[in-house]
């Protein structure tokens, strides 16, 4: 894990998150903000960094 944390710090564009588990909150997605703030996505159950790019890019 600190060889990630080291690479990630040489760019200062890049955040990341460390959680426990995949159900963790900081993982999900509130629908109301989200749709607030950005284009309607039909599932935000199950999406992808790639899907959520891909849908909100301008």
């Amino acid at each position: 894990m600190s060889q990630v944390r080291n690479v990630l710090h040489t760019f200062n564009d890049v955040e990341y998150i460390i959680v426990d588990m995949i159900s963790h909150q900081y993982l999900s997605v509130d629908t109301d903000i989200y749709n607030s703030y950005f284009d309607y996505m039909e599932n935000l159950n199950a999406f992808s960094a790639e899907d959520f790019y891909f849908y909100n890019a301008a």
